[in-house]
C-alpha cells in the first residue's frame, strides 16, 4: 500500500469534532486514522478506529486544544506507511 494522499483536515459541525477526508487509495479495504495532541512523542498517537470511506468525522476532542491526525490505507496484505509527517499531518483545533 502507498501512504495517503492529500489528507486534510477541517473543523467539524459541532466542538470537538474534526472533519478528515484523503484520495482513496487503490487496492485499499479500510483506512485507520490515528491522533495525539503531541506529534513529537511517538508512544502518544492513538488509533482511534477504521473506516472503509475515505473521509472520517472525528469526536469527542477537547475543544480549543491542537489535536494531530495522520491515516494510513489497509490492503490486502496489511496496513501501509503512516504519511510523513509535516507533508500530511492535519493540524487543527477541534473548535
Amino acid at each position: 500500500m502507498t501512504p495517503v494522499r492529500n489528507l486534510s483536515c477541517t473543523s467539524g459541525d459541532h466542538d470537538g469534532q474534526l472533519d478528515l477526508a484523503w484520495d482513496r487509495n487503490e487496492g485499499a479495504s479500510s483506512y485507520e486514522y490515528q491522533t495525539t495532541a503531541n506529534p513529537m512523542d511517538p508512544a502518544s498517537w492513538t488509533t482511534r478506529g477504521s473506516v472503509t470511506q475515505s473521509k472520517v468525522t472525528l469526536s469527542g476532542l477537547t475543544s480549543g486544544q491542537r489535536s494531530y491526525v495522520r491515516v494510513r490505507a489497509i490492503g490486502p496484505l496489511g496496513p501501509g506507511p503512516l504519511e510523513r509527517r509535516g507533508e500530511q499531518d492535519g493540524a487543527v483545533s477541534g473548535a
